[in-house]
């Protein structure tokens, strides 16, 4: 009966425990699930911050239309591709910088966002560094009009564009872009 009683103890002390090959495969797996949540989490963030942009100049720009209106000024809107400022015609019939602590201080676009501007079918080209030229792509008119505009506001690494879209009754609208229109 010794014998016997040998075998089932040896093969049980052999049975304890986890290989190292099994161990390593098993991290294998847990780091290539979590390798992929973190690119999906890091993916996910750039077309948060691209669409956060978006509604943010969307609101801007329906801003600018309604102060222009009320107050009854002419305001413009100028970009260099990832900087943007809003202009107001002065006194002299000169465009001055909107000067105002306000929402409509001049901004940069966040981490990497671009904007390519088209107004009145005609791509504004961006204001060249250094210069000082203050002529506005596109005007915000104290009779509510709105220069008729698409501004398409792109990033690296977001899955799609967004667009936002003016007509010259001074309606602003933002979406995603779901086909290659670009």
């Amino acid at each position: 009966m010794q014998p016997l009683c040998r075998s089932a103890l040896s093969s049980r002390s052999k049975q304890q425990g986890f290989t190292l090959i099994e161990i390593i495969v098993v991290v294998l797996i847990i780091g290539i699930i979590v390798s992929f949540a973190v690119l999906s989490i890091a993916d996910r963030a750039q077309d948060d911050r691209l669409e956060n942009e978006a509604r943010r100049l969307t609101q801007l720009m329906r801003l600018a239309s309604d102060e222009a209106v009320l107050l009854g000024i002419e305001l413009g809107l100028q970009s260099d591709g990832e900087n943007y400022q809003f202009l107001v015609l002065g006194e002299q019939a000169a465009w001055e910088i909107y000067e105002t602590p306000g929402p409509l201080r001049p901004r940069k676009l966040s981490g990497g966002v671009t904007m390519e501007l088209t107004a009145e079918d005609f791509t504004a080209p961006p204001t060249p560094e250094g210069e000082e030229s203050l002529l506005p792509h596109m005007l915000f008119l104290s009779s509510g009009e709105v220069t008729p505009f698409r501004i398409l506001l792109s990033a690296e690494g977001a899955t799609r564009p967004f667009e936002i879209q003016g007509d010259l009754t001074g309606k602003i609208n933002m979406q995603p872009v779901e086909d290659e229109r670009r």
